[in-house]
């Protein structure tokens, strides 16, 4: 991936670099004592400025040796011949940490000392960093869920730049707005996250490349901790965080940033902002995050990564109290109706808006008024209305479609997050509605709007949820089912077959295991039922439920009836079907371990046109009608 530099090479220094994070108690950062120290690294590849004369001492310590231990590519003992101060929590402190049960979570600390060479010259704490080691691979299934249980800055991060499988947004990517002036590609996909919180550089040791020293050790030590071209660093440079978390908090994880633009998203800390660009950070769309992949980003000018434009806010709204205080679909209707009667098309009030720049047709999208939006979009404004965009810089449509996936996966209230991915089971009617109108799609019946209740965005899954590429996956689990299954069942005696399938039968009932264990031609229907549900996938292009699993069945000639004597025996669709959507979540390349990419060396699956459903397994097979219930855990486990 890129040229094959890593994070910090050639970092270029500026004379007057520094943080504008202050700690009122130099001391207060540091939950132990520090140890022996270590001289500043200043490996050549970061061309870190020469030593001031003051000595000054780095020392790097991992909170849980444990997950470091487990989960690190190689030992960070030694870099190039220079031994690196890497110092662990003992295992008493180990245990009051707070993040010490979660495995894919390393918590970083680089502290940087003074003095301590002779007894009339103490040690003294001048600098600090806390970051961050998120092993995003161990966690892609759970995400949003997994990353919202620290409920800290790394919520922030994964709600703001990532999907619920921890790949970027398609926003920060594509939209007109938030795609900024750099283009990330696809160097945020993969690999682990380096997420750096806090510097903190005390004011007496300003401006001598302190910071700088710190962030080029930090990913020294995370570079030997991780594969080759596999973590971003990641970082919000601002100087007051804290003032703003609940604030970006309601916008990015709640739905208030289609409706309110937080104040915190026009505010930019121009220092912070200038040093972290100085050593090589590029700005991730338009977000307020700056990120450095494993390549250095030296090909992509720093002028040409340019801060978002900000937003005028105005002093009053435009929109009258007739219109603002309607919650209903009719009295929205009947209030912009008498608002905009002999109004020509042209005037200002088709297009007065609220402080935050929602139209009368952003109000009607986000409130979900299919009447209303209908009858806006029947109106000569509305090809202007359509293309105007509110503070968060989104369209009437954007703005739709942005809320309904915040509505698709997690709840606010409060300062709790809960997830809701797995209990979707379709948007309402009028959402859906809404979304249609404003895409221009007509609809006749309620069966039209299947696609866009369930976010179809490939225009042909089946029923609306049931993608291409689901399609294929669980065809193949049906099919390698059947190859599992047929090795050799003639010879091999019932006992041993039943052993050696036995992970797959833990969902039949054991007096059925007792008996395909005695008849072979049961065995035999099982195995000939695999290949009919992935005819019914695949071939007929259907839903697999047992209904139409069943038609299949029918109308193959199945002589003798083995299928039958399977049943008989206490054997089920139900309980197939369940071993092949755990053996697809197992190959899924989201949830699994990608092999789905490997079948048929992953040409037809890469070929087909991808959708915001194609890992959404359990809510296909709760549609199919079976059990849904822990699927993922029991996957996952």
């Amino acid at each position: 991936m890129g040229t094959g530099k890593r994070p910090g090479e050639g970092i270029a220094i500026p004379i007057a670099s520094k943080i504008q994070r202050i700690s009122d108690d130099p001391a207060g950062d540091a939950p132990l004592q520090p140890g022996q120290d270590i001289q500043v690294l200043n490996r050549k590849q970061f061309n870190l400025p020469s030593p001031p004369p003051t000595q000054f001492h780095l020392k790097i310590r991992i909170s849980s040796e444990k997950n470091a231990v487990k989960n690190d590519h190689t030992s960070p003992a030694h870099v190039d011949g220079v031994a690196l101060d890497i110092e662990y929590l003992d295992s008493n402190t180990a245990k009051c940490d707070e993040f010490s049960h979660l495995s894919w979570l390393e918590p970083m600390e680089v502290l940087v000392t003074t003095g301590g060479s002779s007894p009339d010259q103490p040690m003294e704490k001048v600098g600090f960093c806390r970051a961050k080691l998120i092993r995003r691979e161990m966690i892609r299934g759970t995400f949003y869920q997994t990353m919202s249980k620290p409920f800290d800055e790394s919520a922030l991060l994964a709600f703001d730049l990532f999907d619920r499988f921890g790949m970027p947004k398609d926003d920060y990517e594509n939209h007109a707005i938030r795609k900024g002036s750099c283009s990330w590609g696809p160097l945020l996909d993969d690999g682990d996250i380096l997420l750096i919180e806090d510097i903190i550089i005390e004011k007496p040791h300003r401006r001598l490349g302190l910071g700088s020293k710190v962030v080029a050790a930090l990913l020294e030590t995370t570079n030997k901790r991780t594969t080759i071209d596999s973590f971003v660093a990641i970082l919000w440079p601002e100087s007051s965080k804290e003032v703003h978390f609940e604030d970006l908090l309601a916008a990015i994880v709640g739905d208030s940033g289609n409706n309110r633009r937080p104040e915190v998203f026009d505010h930019h800390d121009s220092v912070a902002i200038a040093w972290t660009r100085s050593l090589g950070f590029k700005r991730i769309g338009s977000s307020i995050w700056f990120g450095l992949p494993s390549w250095c980003g030296d090909s992509q000018a720093a002028e040409l990564d340019n801060d978002p434009p900000g937003f005028e806010r105005a002093t009053q709204d435009t929109l009258p109290n007739s219109i603002r205080g309607q919650v209903g679909d009719t009295e929205f209707l009947k209030a912009t109706q008498q608002y905009l009667q002999q109004i020509k098309p042209d005037s200002q009030p088709w297009f007065a808006t609220d402080k935050e720049a929602n139209t009368l047709l952003h109000l009607a999208a986000l409130d979900f008024l299919p009447e209303s939006v209908a009858w806006i979009m029947q109106q000569p404004a509305a090809a202007h209305l359509i293309a105007l965009r509110n503070s968060s810089g989104n369209t009437p449509l954007e703005a739709l479609l942005q809320k309904l996936e915040i509505v698709r996966t997690r709840s606010l209230s409060g300062t709790s997050i809960t997830i809701l991915s797995d209990d979707f089971n379709g948007h309402t009617l009028s959402m859906a509605r809404c979304t249609a109108l404003l895409k221009g799609v007509k609809i006749d019946t309620d069966k039209d709007l299947e696609q866009f209740r369930y976010g179809c965005t490939c225009g042909v899954c089946k029923d609306g949820y049931l993608s291409v590429r689901m399609r294929l996956a669980l065809c193949f689990s049906a099919k390698m089912l059947f190859e599992h299954l047929d090795e050799d069942p003639n010879h091999q005696p019932g006992t041993e077959w039943v052993d050696y399938n036995a992970s797959i039968f833990s969902h039949l009932p054991s007096y059925c295991i007792r008996l395909l264990s005695r008849y072979r031609a049961a065995r035999e229907g099982g195995m000939r039922l695999c290949n009919h549900i992935a005819c019914c996938v695949h071939d007929a292009c259907n839903v697999p439920n047992e209904t139409t699993i069943d038609f299949i069945v029918e109308t193959k000639e199945d002589k003798p009836n083995f299928i039958e004597k399977f049943f008989r025996c206490g054997g089920s669709i139900q309980a197939l079907m369940r071993c092949v959507f755990q053996m697809a979540v197992q190959a899924d390349d989201m949830y699994g371990d990608g092999s789905v990419q490997d079948w048929d060396e992953g040409r037809i699956y890469r070929d087909l046109e991808p959708c915001r459903n194609d890992h959404e397994f359990v809510l296909v097979a709760r549609k199919c009608g079976y059990e849904s219930h822990r699927l993922i855990m029991d996957c996952s486990s």
